[in-house]
């Protein structure tokens, strides 16, 4: 869990900070190209209890409601039957996507 996402610029090592969660993060976040136009969005839980399930959207970083009362401890970014998207594993049951 984390209070906020950052990125380091390279060479220079400097610091911008992407975003800050309502609540703090969850446990469970993964990189995925949720809107497929080729860059990596970021996927998390916010929030305490059961959390708000949200991507933020690269590059600048427009914060999207996906589902609410999520409590998820990992996802991956997968293509399933060729469809690309997210796997996640929610309250402990079995893989939704």
């Amino acid at each position: 869990m984390g209070e906020q996402w950052c990125e380091w610029s390279l060479p220079s090592g400097l610091q911008k900070r992407i975003f800050t969660p309502v609540g703090g993060l969850g446990s469970g976040e993964c990189l995925v190209d949720v809107n497929m136009d080729g860059l990596q969005d970021i996927v998390v839980t916010e929030g305490h209890g059961k959390r708000n399930l949200v991507w933020f959207e690269a590059p600048l970083w427009k914060k999207h409601l996906i589902d609410t009362e999520v409590e998820m401890p990992d996802c991956l970014a997968a293509t399933l039957f060729g469809r690309k998207g997210f796997v996640m594993n929610q309250r402990g049951i079995p893989v939704r996507s």
